[in-house]
Order: structure tokens, then sequence, then C-alpha cells
């Protein structure tokens, strides 16, 4: 990781940490999965008119598959986790811990063969997370139970393997591939609030419709 990269990781990091404080927004009032799959259903609505004004072909065949396995395990999986971990951890740890993705990265494309470990990639990484742990070492003290910490790292985990299955299909339009992958992901949160029986209920606090708000403009334009 070169010292272009590792600063256009932490500065993507730092933006990505306002996106957490939005989520412990909409944590306060809503249930984490039917609060994730609202945004995800409402930004995946905005694309689809995004794609339609501008003529965007959807994806087909393995192109097609490629943006459901993504957005199963990126917008369901991976959100569903940190969006429950969101309840328990405060934003700045989450951003320290989930500051691990380019190694979790590394390491799963190093086991299918997809990239080589070097000694310099591993140091720019821990540089990063060193980095934000700094910044966020305020929120490194709180005592929190190890279950919701587990589930962040899990989330880097998932994002990491995410990131390099979806390496083995075609390349679509990125508006398209969201819009499907947020669709799919949207479906698979809504399920897990069903199994949770979490209460579906609409945000009465204008806090919390100012962070869907951010949180569906981030999604649509990140």
């Amino acid at each position: 990781m070169d010292r272009i990269t590792l600063l256009a990781f932490l500065v993507a990091t730092l933006i990505l940490g306002a996106n957490w404080v939005g989520v412990r927004f909409s944590n306060r009032e809503l249930p984490p999965f039917w609060g994730a799959s609202m945004l995800f259903f409402a930004a995946s609505a905005v694309l689809f008119a995004i794609v339609a004004l501008r003529g965007i072909s959807l994806p087909r065949g393995r192109a097609l598959t490629g943006a459901l396995v993504y957005g199963a395990l990126i917008f369901g999986l991976d959100f569903g986790l940190l969006y429950w971990a969101l309840v328990y951890v405060p934003a700045g740890m989450t951003s320290v811990l989930f500051a691990t993705l380019p190694l979790m990265t590394l390491f799963v494309s190093a086991l299918v063969g997809f990239e080589r470990i070097t000694t310099q990639s591993i140091v720019g990484a821990l540089v990063a997370i060193a980095g934000l742990a700094v910044i966020f070492s305020a929120q490194l003290t709180a005592d929190i139970t190890i279950a919701p910490l587990l589930a962040v790292l899990l989330a880097a985990l998932v994002a990491g393997i995410a990131t390099v299955v979806v390496k083995s299909f075609p390349l679509t339009h990125p508006i398209a591939t969201n819009a499907i992958g947020m669709g799919t992901g949207a479906a698979f949160l809504l399920a897990g609030s069903l199994v949770a029986g979490e209460p579906k209920v609409l945000p009465e606090l204008v806090p919390t419709w100012l962070a869907l708000a951010y949180l569906v403009t981030s999604s649509t334009i990140g």
C-alpha cells in the first residue's frame, strides 16, 4: 500500500465514519435490521430511477448473478452485522475495527491466489489502522461486550470476501449493479427483521429522518 493509496484509504474511512454516526442516530429510534432495510430499499429505488432516466442496461446472466451475490454479501450480511453492532459500539471504534478491511481483503485474495502478501502491504494496512486508532483514541476505552466487536470484524471479513468474489463476475455499470445489490440486501435485511421480531415503525424524530436522508444520499453517490 503506497502513500497515495494509504491517504485515500484514510480519507475514505473517515468519510465512512460519518456514515457510522448516521447509523447510530438511526439505531436510536429504529431497530437495526429494519432501519437498514429502509435505507437500502430507498437507495435502491433512487438508483433504479437513475438507471431508467439514463437508459443504463441492467446486468444479465452471470453479471446479474454477480450483482445479486454482491448485494447479499455487502448490503445484506455486511451491513446487517454493522447495523446491529452499532447499537453497542461507538462510531469511532467501528471505524478502527472496520479499517482491518484491507488486511482481510489481502488475506482472502492470497488464499484464492489472486494476490501475493507482501511486507509493504501488511505494514501499510497496519499504519492505516494505527492512524485511525490515534484519531478515535477517546472512544477505544468504551466498555463493550465482545459480540458486537466481533460482529464488526466479521463484517470487515465479509466485505473482503465480497471484494474478491465480485472479481470473478463480468463488470457491469456500477449504478445498475448497486441498484440490484441494494435491493437484494434490503430484502435480506427485511427477512432478518421479520425473524428477529423487530417492530416495523416509521421514524418520529427529525434527527432520525435527517440521518436516513444523509445515509440514502451517501449510499447513492458513494
